[in-house]
């Protein structure tokens, strides 16, 4: 395990590299952004990610939800939940990093960069 000290060293590092570091040139042309724009403007069109790479899907929005509606629906997959979980995994989030921060694991600042 890094002392603090190490770990502060380290975050430095981390930080500095990633200042220097240049963004990748765009694969897009102004032309092809500016459509996309414009496309993201229309609600009867839906842009994603694609699965793999840096490409984008446009779909039409109708299709779109039709596509989310019929994955979401195989009951073999998954479940309608009867309440919402997040609270109980807040407790348990908290609980986990009070105890980390009495056992001297983690430090303050680390525990609070946790939080939802």
């Amino acid at each position: 395990m890094l002392s603090t000290a190490e770990g502060e060293q380290l975050r430095a590092q981390v930080a500095g590299a990633l200042k220097q570091a240049e963004p990748p040139k765009s694969s897009i042309s102004k032309g092809e952004r500016q459509a996309l724009r414009t496309l993201a403007k229309e609600k009867s069109v839906t842009i994603l990610p694609a699965d793999k790479g840096k490409a984008r899907v446009i779909m039409d929005t109708a299709e779109y939800e039709e596509k989310v509606k019929e994955v979401l629906s195989d009951e073999k997959v998954y479940e309608v939940l009867k309440k919402d979980p997040t609270a109980v995994y807040k407790r348990q989030l908290v609980s986990i990093l009070t105890r980390l921060k009495e056992e001297n694991k983690i430090t303050e600042g680390d525990s609070t960069k946790c939080y939802v």
